[in-house]
């Protein structure tokens, strides 16, 4: 516990020193007179440091057991080479497509995961610093392909700030892509990546949020009808809806909601909804009519290439033989496969 004495200077001393967990193996607490442990030396000959320290620093906290698992330690290898390609892929693209809202996606989920990857190792929360990193960020850009024709620029400033993001927990990897993508000096000697508040666009975040939502709850009604859509019409929320859930949101009661006459028309609609509506579960954005119109157009193309079939987004429906405008909610259309 004490070697850096010998080894470093004092200004070098750690400043403080973990105690791990116990370590297990397939379950079961590792045991030298029962023979069933890993030695480091092996496992880092078999899958390589970087695996070895990833695996370690992703399956728990430093001061929670880690069970070795073999199957779990050979995907999280698989996942490191899933990055390393990612990044290999980023720094190749060349084109010169201007910047669109689905990039701002992805620079806002950058700048996001920076903050909470340095808030988590800040607080000693290494597992949870890696997760923001690593295996959510991987989800992001690998959402950002399938998305859209990814935009060169985009590209190259995800792969300079994910690389030196990830060096402290794949230092080798990390020195391999930072090399690769022309840099001279080590990636462990380049400043380390600083979250910018401005750089977080919360609109566009919730934009592609709808987009999702939207597939999701699609995806619902064809797994309970086991039906094959041939056109989805997607019926948007009045404007008097958004109203009232802003109303809501600032606390106003019935009553209150009453005095409003854009809203008192609408009264028996706004008390079912003012019944079955939790004011925890009304967005913390509610855009207005034209925003999400736009946010669903703008993603029109590609929901019809993912579902095979036409998508019809209604303003005001002129088509419902299901009643399912009246289902609409801000941020959550109404829905009727066809």
């Amino acid at each position: 516990m004490f070697h850096h004495t010998a080894l470093f200077p004092d200004e070098l001393w750690p400043r403080g020193v973990v105690v791990f967990g116990m370590g297990l193996l397939e379950g079961e607490k590792m045991s030298s007179s029962k023979g069933n442990i890993i030695l480091l030396e092996d496992a880092v000959k078999r899958y390589g440091s970087d695996v070895v320290r990833l695996f370690l620093m992703g399956c728990a906290e430093p001061w929670q057991d880690f069970d070795w698992r073999s199957e779990l330690v050979e995907t999280t290898g698989r996942k490191l080479k899933q990055y390393s390609e990612l990044i290999r892929y980023s720094l190749g693209v060349d084109n010169s497509i201007v910047e669109r809202d689905i990039d701002r996606w992805l620079l806002s989920r950058l700048h996001e995961s920076v903050r909470e990857t340095t808030e988590a190792l800040e607080s000693f929360q290494i597992r949870k610093a890696l997760q923001h990193a690593f295996f959510e960020f991987i989800r992001h850009v690998n959402w950002y392909l399938r998305r859209c024709e990814p935009r060169a620029e985009t590209l190259k400033e995800v792969a300079d700030t994910w690389i030196r993001l990830m060096a402290p927990f794949t230092p080798f990897t990390c020195e391999e892509l930072w090399e690769s993508a022309g840099n001279k000096e080590l990636v462990s000697l380049s400043p380390y990546p600083v979250s910018v508040l401005d750089e977080i666009d919360e609109v566009v975040l919730a934009k592609e949020e709808l987009v999702k939502a939207l597939m999701d709850d699609v995806r619902k009604i064809l797994e309970v009808t086991g039906s094959k859509p041939g056109k989805i019409h997607v019926y948007l929320a009045p404007d008097w809806k958004r109203l009232l859930y802003n109303e809501l949101s600032s606390g106003k009661s019935m009553g209150d909601l009453m005095k409003n006459p854009e809203l008192r028309v609408h009264g028996t609609e706004v008390a079912s909804i003012v019944k079955n509506t939790r004011v925890d579960e009304i967005p913390d954005l509610v855009f207005s009519l034209e925003q999400e119109f736009e946010s669903f157009t703008s993603a029109k193309s590609f929901l019809e290439e993912v579902f095979g079939c036409s998508f019809i987004l209604y303003r005001s429906p002129d088509y419902d033989p299901k009643n399912k405008a009246k289902a609409s909610r801000p941020m959550r259309p109404g829905i009727y496969v066809e």
